[in-house]
């Protein structure tokens, strides 16, 4: 919709003029026709001109009564729209509208729910703004007059000395983001605010800053309608000619009302890098954690991101495409929920991350998907990573994700791969990967090639991995969350894969193997991880290949203590598709050397040449106990071999020094095999086991679980749910 002119006295300073007019109603046209007209001056999406008018536009969506419709507009009235009405029902006898429809739902009764995001974007048509403003009708018949439901801040604007706008910023004590409500009320809305206290700011972003030299233009924010709003500050965002990002701000401290319907006008401001104008105050940011480097722009990310030093802060405060790949990252940045796009040269953010250095709240987008991976990775480990090619002792990378895809046919340089860093040697927290990743590397994980840190928790894989085999004559390692954990101190909790593991391709692999829902190795204690993606192989090589729903090869030795895997699940079904041997699969661990799994369960079918239900291998003087776990599914074998199959182990070594399954459980037909047992049993129909440890749901008549398990660990009890087949 479109604004034409309107007049009004501007307040000094801050003080406000308060406008509102209507335009006259429609009159019903046909049963089977909508007429929408707009009954305030504001009352909707516009494109701000010169002269300040409210119109539809073609295309423009509205809700009515839960459905989503576009209106047609005749240009010779075009503050009427029209739609069909065919196929939309009545509330009772009333139809219910607002608009835009991506920021509105409307309930039964005609409650119109309205959410305003913190920030938006500038949207424009050459000089004409065009404004995502709220509007509501409702009606008994077929005329539908919108109402404007938020307040609008009307905001001239110049620019001086090369100086350009890079967001508009307004604040209070009051939300004016966030969710509100709307209901009928006479003729008109009556709006119902609830503040959250955490939607106080309301932000207007230009992703390209622009000069406005001597012009004066007009900018356009809608807000949530308050009462007796206090402390409100007006801050503009501007970048100078050397790419240094400040902010010039005005505080009202004396409270105000935002009323619905009306507009606020304020006084025109020069704005200049070199000085503030009369009644504001400008701030310069340093890169402290109180005045963090802000930035906008590529150019600003270019300047400010390398010359950064460690203990200095950087807020990213747009969307923005960068071109190159920063070499060395040394600061802290805060990506504030905005995404970083790598074009051209770019295929990674970083390729380093320095001792102490913090990465959070970022998203990295790649323009199209990599197919070539740089040399350059050989000078740093030979890692590979779309956040960062490694990342140093005491880094942080937390709430990041990756939306990059990467299909490699023959790398010959990157040994290491991540999703998200090549390796880590700090901490990975609540990161998620949502490219595929297809390629041949020694290591190939969705957040990690290797994590050798602190802490990898609550990380999440949804993206498609396909492991074609190792690049040089060793091991080949691919997990879901990452490929190796290569420490035995660290903490792994919470970690998910959601999606499918391929091994398409042996490569150069020489030594095995190793595919894991969540890890295709590791030396640490795993807790509470889940996989619920499918695992499958189609090589067809005589190498020697371990297949685990959770983990592929739990690697701890008789010179490490044994390691934990505790409220871990699997429900991925592990397939072959070829008949090859060499391939053992199970619905936990591939193969183990010194670990106690407790409290855990697979629940998902096996085809394999070798299967087990819980652990396929137990190596050489390995110790292995495996307490309160269960196995249900169907096993599928093609070895011939009396010992194919176990319900809980599939093959101990000789040499292996003790090796226990207690409490655990299975399907009737199968047996615990070449494992010593205590009080293991084959499920029956209907049974309850108490005790601490223990299942305690009971399961259906099929042997399914009846709505999930408890595990119940002292007085702590983790519900963990498993879906019907």
């Amino acid at each position: 919709m479109i604004m034409t002119k309107f007049t009004g006295t501007l307040w000094a300073s801050v003080l406000f003029a308060i406008l509102s007019f209507s335009f006259s109603s429609c009159q019903k046209e046909s049963d089977n026709v909508f007429t929408i007209t707009t009954a305030d001056y504001d009352a909707g999406k516009a494109y701000m001109g010169d002269n300040h008018v409210v119109y539809w536009h073609n295309g423009d969506e509205l809700r009515i009564n839960g459905g989503v419709y576009a209106v047609s507009v005749d240009a010779s009235q075009n503050n009427r729209a029209t739609i069909a009405s065919d196929g939309i029902t009545p509330y009772g006898d009333s139809y219910y509208a607002a608009y835009p429809a991506g920021l509105s739902q409307i309930a039964n009764n005609g409650t119109v729910t309205i959410t305003l995001p913190s920030e938006v974007a500038y949207q424009c048509d050459g000089t004409v703004q065009r404004v995502e403003n709220v509007m509501a009708a409702h009606s008994t018949g077929n005329s539908l007059q919108m109402h404007n439901l938020c307040t609008m801040l009307r905001l001239p604007v110049k620019t001086a000395n090369g100086t350009k706008l890079c967001a508009i910023e307004v604040s209070a004590d009051q939300d004016l983001a966030g969710q509100f409500s709307a209901v009928p009320s006479g003729n008109g809305w009556s709006v119902t605010t609830t503040n959250s206290g955490n939607m106080k700011t309301r932000t207007l972003i230009f992703p390209t800053p622009i000069e406005l030299a001597t012009n004066t233009q007009y900018f356009y924010l809608p807000v949530m309608p308050q009462a007796s709003v206090t402390n409100f500050t007006l801050r503009y965002f501007i970048e100078d000619i050397n790419h240094n990002v400040r902010s010039i701000a005005r505080t009202r401290t004396t409270a105000t009302n935002f009323t619905q319907g009306h507009m606020y006008g304020f006084d025109e401001v020069c704005l200049s890098s070199n000085t503030a104008p009369n009644g504001y105050t400008m701030t310069t940011y340093n890169g402290t954690q109180e005045l963090p480097y802000h930035v906008f722009t590529a150019e600003c990310w270019d300047y400010v991101a390398p010359a950064a030093t460690t203990g200095k802060y950087i807020k990213l405060a747009n969307d923005i495409t960068v071109t190159s790949t920063t070499e060395t990252f040394s600061a802290n940045l805060d990506g504030q929920g905005h995404t970083i796009t790598l074009d051209g040269n770019a295929t990674s953010l970083f390729k380093t991350m320095a001792a102490n250095s913090t990465v959070a709240n970022l998203t990295i987008e790649k323009s199209g998907t990599v197919t070539t991976i740089p040399t350059d990775v050989e000078s740093y480990n030979n890692c590979f990573g779309f956040l960062a090619y490694t990342a140093a002792e005491n880094t942080v990378i937390s709430n990041c994700t990756s939306l990059c895809s990467l299909n490699v046919e023959n790398n010959n340089y990157a040994k290491i791969i991540g999703g998200i860093c090549g390796q880590s040697k700090g901490s990975v927290e609540n990161c998620t990967n949502n490219g595929t990743l297809s390629a041949n590397a020694n290591r190939l994980g969705g957040i990690t090639g290797i994590f050798a840190g602190t802490n990898m928790l609550n990380c999440t894989n949804n993206g498609t991995i396909e492991s074609r085999g190792a690049i040089t004559n060793t091991e080949c390692y691919c997990g879901g969350i990452s490929a190796e954990v290569n420490s035995t101190t660290a903490q792994v909790t919470g970690c998910v894969n959601n999606a499918q593991l391929i091994l398409s391709n042996s490569g150069a692999s020489a030594n095995g193997i190793y595919i894991g829902g969540i890890f295709g190795c590791a030396k640490s204690n795993i807790n509470n991880c889940h996989n619920s993606g499918t695992l499958t192989c189609s090589e067809t090589t005589n190498i020697q290949k371990y297949i685990g729903g959770i983990l592929g090869f739990n690697i701890s030795s008789k010179d490490y203590l044994a390691v934990t895997m505790l409220n871990c699940s699997n429900t991925g079904d592990i397939n072959h598709s070829t008949q090859i041997n060499n391939y053992r699969a199970a619905g936990l661990v591939g193969k183990v050397q010194r670990m106690n799994i407790d409290n855990s369960f697979a629940y998902c079918n096996i085809s394999s040449w070798k299967a087990a239900g819980i652990v396929s291998v137990t190596d050489l003087f390995s110790d292995i106990s495996i307490t309160n776990c269960y196995y249900y599914g169907t096993m599928t074998v093609t070895s011939t071999n009396n010992n194919a199959k176990g319900a809980i182990v599939n093959e101990k070594e000789l040499n292996t020094h003790t090796a226990s399954a207690t409490r655990c459980y299975y399907p009737s037909g199968l047996s615990v095999v070449n494992c010593t047992t205590d009080n293991c049993s084959a499920l029956s129909d209907q049974f309850t086991l108490q005790g601490a440890g223990s299942l305690v749901d009971a399961l259906n008549a099929e042997g399914k679980p009846a709505g999930g398990f408890s595990w119940i660990q002292g007085s702590d009890m983790v519900k963990l749910s498993i879906p019907e087949q």
